[in-house]
């Protein structure tokens, strides 16, 4: 079955703790968003270097994907208006689409997804405390969560395409 996706997810998860006990970083601290931030800066130059690359191998392929995964995440839970605004960016067409295709075409659209739900509610509950800045306009990213919702169908569709193309 998926014991090894358990083994990591627990690895992962007491690793995180152990790192927050020891730096004293708990849930919803300003340290806590400070480095979600420095982690989001590090993985913006990571994405921007990488993302016109093609993977040549398996493990440039992984390392892809981790990116894609972690990049969104870090940004959504960083303290900086500017990440806020780079993630909406990245997810409402700022870039072209270039993010959500790459998302797409490497087999995360289900995370692609869930990024796009959780910022909507981080949108909407900065907004609810008056901490919403960067541009980010709460009622777009609202609609562009609607929009991959209510259209998943048709992308998985195109994902399911676009891999039997990149196979032959």
């Amino acid at each position: 079955g998926c014991s090894g996706v358990v083994a990591v997810g627990f690895i992962h998860m007491q690793a995180r703790d152990a790192v927050q006990r020891h730096f004293g970083l708990w849930e919803g601290s300003p340290e806590l968003r400070q480095v979600h931030g420095q982690i989001a800066e590090f993985l913006g130059g990571q994405y921007l270097a990488r993302r016109a690359e093609q993977p040549t191998s398996q493990q440039a392929l992984v390392e892809l994907k981790q990116l894609l995964t972690r990049y969104p995440v870090h940004l959504r839970l960083s303290a900086s208006d500017k990440h806020l605004s780079e993630l909406s960016s990245l997810l409402c067409a700022g870039d072209g689409m270039a993010f959500c295709r790459l998302k797409c075409e490497t087999g995360l659209f289900g995370e692609l997804l869930n990024d796009c739900r959780r910022f909507a509610l981080a949108v909407k509950e900065r907004a609810r405390a008056g901490r919403i800045g960067g541009g980010v306009d709460p009622q777009r990213v609202g609609d562009w969560s609607e929009f991959y919702q209510a259209n998943a169908h048709v992308v998985r569709m195109f994902c399911a395409v676009q891999a039997r193309a990149a196979s032959c």
